[in-house]
């Protein structure tokens, strides 16, 4: 008997999981059960600026803190925030902000460290600073391994941009979709980029059954396949 991987064959195995990770646009990227952090804890007189570690999200009963390399802070609570061109988001919202320090740089990260364990999806509602000719950098959302390792990066505002002209609390939804949970914290990065509903889920699925590794995707595949190849050979002899 004879068999073939064809090139059709390495399609269907990537299309069932060998792609392991995704950039998400949709808070329904996230499967469920998930878990929302809406910052609300900092609101009005309990906004801060701050570099961390500050634990964010203490009204759903997980264990996330929040961490800024900003020298100057990072805003926890509520705005207005001004994204220029962008719009604004007003003090109706409560947020986590990356802020630019004194001298207008935006090369900073703000980061989610998920300490109850890690997740296989986040993201985030979202907008950032758009100025005309400002030179600053495009923002970057990426899932992070437990060492702090990138496990994936995406440019947003390449692959997926915002645009708001003069809008007020606009924004749109940006995150991550990996096949295992192993998400340990969530980095947005530049342009004085801003998000509330930091949304996230573990990899239990529905049924509470776990996504397969892709390694055991293979294995399966490879032996129906074997199956299939053997009925046809006896069929023929």
């Amino acid at each position: 008997m004879r068999f073939r991987f064809t090139a059709r064959s390495c399609l269907f195995l990537s299309a069932l999981g060998l792609a392991h990770a995704s950039l998400i646009t949709l808070p329904s990227g996230i499967p469920s059960p998930s878990t929302v952090v809406d910052f609300s804890d900092f609101a009005d007189v309990n906004t801060v600026h701050t570099n961390g570690p500050v634990q964010v999200g203490n009204l759903v009963g997980v264990d996330v803190t929040f961490t800024s390399d900003n020298p100057d802070g990072s805003l926890l609570g509520s705005g207005p925030y001004q994204l220029s061109d962008n719009g604004v988001w007003d003090s109706t919202i409560t947020m986590a902000g990356i802020d630019v320090d004194a001298f207008l740089s935006d090369t900073y990260t703000m980061t989610f460290s998920f300490n109850s364990g890690p997740v296989s999806a986040v993201g985030a509602f979202m907008n950032y600073s758009v100025f005309e000719d400002s030179g600053f950098g495009d923002v970057t959302i990426a899932a992070l391994a437990a060492d702090s390792s990138i496990l994936e990066q995406y440019d947003i505002t390449q692959l997926a941009p915002i645009s708001t002209p003069g809008g007020v609390n606009d924004g749109a939804f940006r995150g991550i979709l990996r096949s295992n949970a192993d998400i340990f914290g969530f980095s947005v990065s530049n342009s004085a980029a801003v998000l509330t509903d930091l949304t996230f889920s573990s990899a239990t699925l529905p049924d509470n059954s776990s996504v397969p590794e892709p390694g055991s995707i293979v294995l399966m595949l490879s032996g129906f396949l074997f199956l299939a190849g053997k009925k046809i050979w006896i069929a023929r002899n």
